[in-house]
């Protein structure tokens, strides 16, 4: 199955003192895994994804989604979002391309066309997370301990939904 999720999450040192998780595709949609990623450390979040053309474009826009979750994990997790999808035609599937590279302040530092092959070659000040983090230490205050006797909590009580 091409589309079962890995056993685990962890970001892995790419520097001496720079960390980067990878979230494949759907992981990006789960907003607890890039929290977890940032958690364990990372600066950068990889985001590589086969995202076609909405089926139903009247109710929403993959590109659209893909944009609103990178600035908001940018935002708010305070790391860079990498985010580098397919582009081309396969069968009735269309993959929109887009890659985008956005800042911890959600703001979009780079971005390919749509549609068309593109090599972005982007420039990234790993420094600005830090600034970043201690203007606004949103990532320094996660209440792990509180998550984690709230998490064993509802899997005791019958875990998903």
């Amino acid at each position: 199955n091409h589309f079962t999720p890995g056993p685990s999450l962890r970001a892995f040192p790419v520097e001496p003192d720079t960390r980067m998780a990878v979230l494949l595709c759907n992981d990006a949609w789960q907003p607890q895994l890039p929290f977890l990623a940032t958690q364990d450390g990372a600066r950068v979040l990889l985001v590589p994804a086969a995202s076609a053309q909405s089926r139903f474009p009247e109710h929403y826009a993959s590109d659209e989604y893909w944009h609103d979750i990178t600035r908001f994990y940018g935002r708010m997790f305070q790391v860079f979002v990498v985010f580098v999808n397919r582009v081309g035609i396969e069968g009735d599937l269309q993959f929109w391309g887009g890659s985008h590279v956005i800042d911890p302040w959600g703001k979009i530092v780079a971005e390919a066309a749509q549609g068309e092959e593109q090599l972005l070659n982007v420039d990234i000040d790993l420094a600005e997370v830090r600034r970043r983090r201690r203007q606004v230490p949103l990532v320094k205050e996660a209440r792990l301990g509180l998550l984690e006797r709230e998490i064993r909590r509802l899997l005791e009580e019958g875990g998903d939904l």
